[in-house]
C-alpha cells in the first residue's frame, strides 16, 4: 500500500503539493509541549531559534500545551526556554508539507512555573454595561462573522494576557460582537470556543475593534453508538472546526475502488468516522479538529495517522492510497490452494528500492537522531556488522539500512504496506511483518526483496528466525474466530513452506525458539510447545499468560493473570516438556491490562515485553511493581531492588548491555545498571518516550520513540552491546550463560 499525502491550506490559492521532491518551503509548526507524565504544559514561554542564527521566534503555549511557529522545511531548529536553556533540537524534514506537528517533553519544570498554573484569574464580562473605560483600561470589541459575513452568535470568546495571568471571557451577541474592558498596551491571545489560540493582538492605549472570521460546520451525520457516518455532500468544505479530508482509493492496478468502507478511528477513544468511496473511488468527509485519527480499511489497518490540532486555519487533507481491495481479499480466501486445513498458496507483496530522504539525519551531542515525518512509533531496530536497520515509523512503509555510527544511508526499500513490526536479522536476511499484512524477506547487503508472503489481514506479531526457518502466523479465515489461526515455518532463503500447525489465536509479540523447540504465548493467553523443525505440537496450556515466555533449559518462565487478583500478574515457572508447574512466584507481580487483545495497540502487540524476565550469570531479572529486581531461581531470594519512577507503568524495558543491564528508569531516561549490586552506573536522556525496547551494539544504544524519532546514543564504551534486536537475538530468547 502506497500513500501520498497532500495538505491544502485554504488561506492561499488551492494547490496540490506532491510529497516527493519538495523544495524547502514555509510551514506552520504546532509544537505540543508535555511534561514527563504526558500532561500538557500550559502558558509556557518558548523560543524557536534556527540553528544558523537567521531566525528567532517567541511563543507561549495555550491551555492545551500547544505553541505555534513558522518554520522552513529542511531546516534545523533549537527549542529554548525564555531563559535560553535548551529544551530540544528539531529537524523539519524537507518532504514535510504545509502543516507540521511536533512533540517535545520538558524533563523538569521550574517551581514558579508550576505555581503559576493555579494563579490564572478568570473574569466573566458577559453583559458588560460601561459607558466609558476606567483609567488605564480600554474597550476591546471583537466581532465574529462567517465566510458570508453573517454574525456567529452565542460563541464564547476569551482573551488572555501572560503578564497579568488574567482571562476575560464573554459571548457574542445577536450581532456577533462581544465587548471587553481590559488594561491597554498589552498583548492578548484571543480564544474562540474550543480554539485556544485563534488570534494574537496588541491592544494599544486606546479602545480597539476587530472582526474575526469563523466558518461554522454544517453536516448531516448519523450515529450508532460510537460509529458516525456522514451523508455524502458535493458541497462539503473545510470549516473552522473541521478538516476537509479526501481519500482517493486505488487498487494495485491503479483502478478506483468503489464502495469500499473507509474508517477514521479517533485514537484514544472508541469513536469512528466512516463512509464509503463513490464511483470514482473517492470519499470526502469533514473531521473535527483536536484529535489524532488513524486511517483504516476493512482488511488493512494503520494506513496513516492524521494529527489535527485545534488551529482556526481552514485546511484540507488529500490522501492517495493503494489498497489490495476487500473483494480481492475475500476472493483469495475462497479460492486459495490448500492441503487439508492449511493454505499452500500466498499472494506476494511488492517492494520498491529507494534512498533515505534528505533532512532526516540530525547530529547531536550524544550521537545522532533520525527524524521521520510521519510521527508514528518506531519499533525496535536491528544492528548487524555496523549496519542499522530501521523503519520510518508505524505509519510509513519505508525501511532503511544506514551506517550504525555515521548515519550514512546504504539503501532503502518501500514496502507495499505500513505497520512494520520489529526488525529481525539472521543469516543475511532482514525479516519484517507488516500489520497489514505481509511477511517480507530482504537481502541485507543489497536491499533487494528475496520473497514475501501476504499472510492475511491484521497481523499483530513479529517474525522469529532460527535454524534457517522463519516462524510467522496467519488467520485461516476472515472471521478471525478462535481456533482459526495457523503457525507456519518458512525456509529463510526461498520462502518455501516447511510445516504448519494450528493455534487458537495469534502470537503475542513473537514466537520464541530454544534449540529445536518453539514456544508461543497467544493473545488469548494460551501457551504452546512445538517441535521447531517438524511442527509437531508437544504441549498446550490455557495459562492466562500475559507476556512472551523465556526458556532456560527445562524451565519456562512467563507471567500469567492472577486469578485471585485479576488486575495483577504473577510469575510462573513451568516445565518446558508438558507445562507442569514447578513453582509459583506470586511476589513478582504487576498490574496488567484487562485484555491484551483489545487494550493494546497493534504496534504494542508486535513488541510487547512487559514483565518479561532476563536470565544471565545465574541471576534472574524483572521489572515489576516493586521496580527492577534480581533474584535466584533456587530460593525465591531477592538479591536487590532498584526503585523506578512511577510514570513507567506503561513503558518498562529491560535489556542486557554488555556487562550491565539497561533499564528504562523514567519515561525519557534509560540507565546502565550493575547486575550484581543493582546500582545505577550512568543515565542517558532519550528526549522522548520509547515505543519499544532499544537495540545495542558496539557501544551504541538505538532507541525508537513513539513520535517518529530514532535516537542513537554513543556511550563511548565499546563493551555496551549484545542486544542487536528485539528479544536479544532472532530467536527472541534473552538468556546468557
Amino acid at each position: 500500500m502506497k500513500i501520498t499525502l497532500f495538505i491544502i491550506l485554504l488561506l492561499v490559492p488551492l494547490l496540490l503539493i506532491s510529497q516527493n521532491g519538495l523544495e524547502p518551503h514555509d510551514a506552520d509548526m504546532f509544537l505540543k509541549v508535555t511534561d514527563v507524565n504526558e500532561n500538557a504544559v500550559p502558558f509556557f514561554g518558548l523560543k524557536l531559534k534556527k540553528t544558523d542564527g537567521t531566525q528567532t521566534q517567541s511563543s507561549i503555549t495555550d491551555t492545551k500545551g500547544m505553541a505555534q511557529f513558522k518554520v522552513i522545511t529542511g531546516s534545523n531548529y533549537q527549542v529554548l526556554m525564555n531563559d535560553s536553556a535548551l529544551v530540544a533540537t528539531l529537524n523539519i524534514p524537507q518532504n514535510s508539507l504545509s502543516f507540521v506537528t511536533q512533540n517535545i517533553t520538558i524533563p523538569k519544570l521550574a517551581t514558579d512555573l508550576k505555581q503559576a498554573y493555579g494563579k490564572i484569574d478568570t473574569i466573566d464580562q458577559a453583559g458588560l454595561n460601561l459607558i466609558r473605560p476606567d483609567a488605564g483600561n480600554v474597550f476591546l470589541k471583537i466581532g465574529l462573522m462567517d465566510h458570508l459575513n453573517q454574525a456567529v452568535k452565542n460563541k464564547e470568546i476569551r482573551i488572555f494576557n501572560s503578564q497579568t495571568l488574567k482571562v476575560y471571557k464573554g459571548k457574542t451577541n445577536s450581532y456577533g460582537f462581544v465587548q471587553f474592558h481590559v488594561p491597554g498596551q498589552l498583548d492578548y491571545v484571543v480564544s474562540v470556543d474550543q480554539f485556544e489560540r485563534f488570534e494574537t493582538i496588541e491592544v494599544p492605549h486606546h479602545s480597539l475593534g476587530l472582526v474575526l472570521t469563523f466558518v461554522p460546520t454544517k453536516v448531516k451525520e448519523t450515529g450508532i453508538n460510537d460509529t458516525i457516518r456522514q451523508e455524502p455532500d458535493n458541497y462539503m468544505r473545510a470549516t473552522t472546526e473541521r478538516v476537509l479530508s479526501k481519500i482517493y482509493l486505488r487498487n494495485h492496478e491503479n483502478q478506483p475502488l468503489v464502495g469500499e468502507d473507509v474508517y477514521f478511528n479517533v485514537l484514544g477513544t472508541n469513536k469512528v468516522y466512516t463512509g464509503k468511496t463513490g464511483r470514482d473511488g473517492v470519499l470526502t468527509m469533514i473531521l473535527p479538529k483536536g484529535y489524532i485519527y488513524e486511517l483504516n480499511f476493512k482488511y488493512e489497518r494503520a494506513m496513516k495517522r492524521f494529527d489535527f490540532p485545534m488551529s482556526p486555519t481552514l485546511y484540507s487533507t488529500s490522501v492517495q492510497v493503494t489498497y489490495i481491495g476487500s473483494k480481492k481479499v475475500e476472493e483469495f480466501y475462497r479460492t486459495a490452494n490448500r492441503e487439508g486445513d492449511f493454505r499452500t498458496e500466498f499472494m506476494e507483496g511488492k517492494a520498491t528500492k529507494m534512498q533515505l530522504e534528505s533532512g532526516i539525519y540530525e547530529k547531536t551531542t550524544q550521537g545522532f537522531n533520525l527524524n521521520f515525518p510521519d510521527n508514528g512509533p518506531i519499533l525496535t531496530p536491528a544492528v548487524v556488522d555496523k549496519k542499522l536497520f530501521v523503519s520510518a515509523g508505524y505509519y510509513n512503509p519505508n525501511i532503511y539500512c544506514i551506517d550504525a555510527e555515521t548515519g550514512i544511508s546504504h539503501w532503502g526499500i518501500q514496502l507495499a504496506e505500513n505497520g512494520p513490526s520489529v526488525l529481525v536479522v539472521d543469516q543475511g536476511m532482514l525479516l519484517i511483518n507488516t500489520q497489514s499484512c505481509t511477511l517480507y524477506a530482504i537481502d541485507i547487503e543489497t536491499g533487494i526483496l528475496a520473497w514475501s508472503k501476504w499472510l492475511g489481514p491484521n497481523i499483530y506479531h513479529s517474525p522469529t528466525v532460527a535454524n534457517g526457518k522463519v516462524y510467522a502466523a496467519y488467520p485461516d479465515n476472515l472471521s478471525l474466530l478462535p481456533d482459526r489461526f495457523v503457525i507456519a515455518a518458512f525456509d529463510i532463503k526461498t520462502g518455501d513452506i516447511l510445516w504448519q500447525n494450528h493455534l487458537k489465536n495469534e502470537p503475542l509479540a513473537a514466537p520464541v525458539v530454544f534449540g529445536t523447540q518453539l514456544f508461543i504465548t497467544d493473545l488469548a493467553g494460551w501457551l504452546y510447545h512445538f517441535d521447531a523443525n517438524l511442527g509437531v505440537q508437544h504441549a498446550i496450556l490455557d495459562a492466562h499468560a500475559v507476556n512472551t515466555p523465556l526458556i532456560d533449559g527445562k524451565n519456562l518462565w512467563v507471567s500469567i493473570r492472577n486469578d485471585k487478583k485479576p488486575n495483577q500478574t504473577k510469575l510462573m515457572q513451568y516445565q518446558t516438556s508438558d507445562f507442569g508447574i514447578i513453582k509459583e512466584w506470586s511476589q513478582f507481580s504487576d498490574s496488567v491490562w484487562v485484555d491484551l487483545n483489545y487494550s493494546t495497540t497493534s504496534s504494542e502487540k508486535m513488541s510487547y515485553s512487559r514483565n518479561r524476565i532476563l536470565v544471565g550469570n545465574g541471576h534472574y531479572y524483572q521489572i515489576n511493581k516493586n521496580g527492577l529486581q534480581a533474584f535466584l531461581s533456587t530460593s525465591q531470594k531477592v538479591l536487590w531492588t532498584l526503585p523506578l519512577h512511577s510514570d513507567l507503568k506503561n513503558s518498562p524495558f529491560l535489556t542486557f548491555a554488555g556487562n550491565y543491564l539497561l533499564a528504562s528508569v523514567h519515561k525519557v531516561k534509560i540507565a546502565l545498571v550493575n547486575p550484581v549490586s543493582g546500582q545505577k552506573v550512568k543515565e542517558f536522556y532519550t528526549q522522548e518516550i520509547l515505543s519499544s525496547e532499544p537495540a545495542l551494539a558496539n557501544g551504541w544504544i538505538y532507541c525508537g520513540t513513539k513520535n517518529g524519532k530514532l535516537v542513537a546514543i554513543n556511550t563511548k564504551d565499546k563493551s555496551i552491546g549484545g542486544w542487536n534486536q528485539w528479544g536479544m537475538n532472532a530467536g527472541h530468547n534473552p538468556v546468557r550463560p
